[in-house]
């Protein structure tokens, strides 16, 4: 999988796919992460309004052939695609370049996080894929926090590729734990960030 192709959104999006196995009806979340440029204050060229494109776009081609997918976002968004970020790994990620080109619709087009309040029941796997932005605005919305929180109570899969695992930071269970408490955890480390050279930044 390609690594290098990135999305740049105004908004932060989330996709939610709904599975279809045999003849029972099996719901999955999908979280896609992005941010808004007035979240973190940090200038644009430092790339941390960017979603990872590969942790998106793989996902999703592959689902999609399964899959009734509806994308999301905090607030309904339409979300613009950065062609500079992605236009280096043309030959070598053909997924992702794809994705960009010929799913447009899937970033313009989108819910709310809210309206999904309550229903973790009906999802089966709710998964964030990475990117700097989650850690600014996503890792802090009540709605998504309660969204995760359903679906790991009805006994349901939450997953997250890279930096997405922030969003689980301060997810509290109905028994008042935290939802990691006692739990490895992989993600992004801090030897990848310092060789990324934003660790200060961050």
């Amino acid at each position: 999988m390609a690594t290098s192709a990135e999305l740049a959104s105004t908004n932060v999006c989330s996709v939610y796919l709904k599975r279809h196995l045999v003849q029972t009806e099996v719901e999955t979340v999908m979280s896609m992460i992005g941010l808004g440029p007035a979240g973190a204050g940090v200038s644009q060229q430092w790339k941390l309004y960017l979603l990872l494109i590969a942790e998106f776009a793989y996902p999703y081609t592959v689902l999609s052939e399964i899959a009734d997918i509806t994308v999301v976002s905090l607030n309904g968004c339409h979300s613009q695609v950065d062609l500079g970020s992605v236009n280096n790994t043309a030959s070598t990620d053909t997924v992702s370049h794809s994705f960009l080109r010929d799913r447009e619709e899937i970033w313009t087009n989108t819910s709310k996080i809210s309206d999904f309040v309550g229903k973790g029941k009906d999802f089966d796997v709710l998964c964030c894929p990475g990117g700097y932005a989650s850690l600014f605005d996503l890792a802090e919305d009540n709605d998504l926090k309660s969204l995760i929180r359903d679906v790991y109570e009805a006994g349901k899969i939450v997953a997250a590729i890279c930096h997405g695992v922030i969003v689980f930071k301060d997810v509290k269970l109905l028994n008042n734990e935290y939802l990691v408490a006692n739990s490895p955890v992989t993600g992004f480390s801090n030897e990848e960030e310092d060789k990324a050279g934003l660790t200060d930044i961050i």
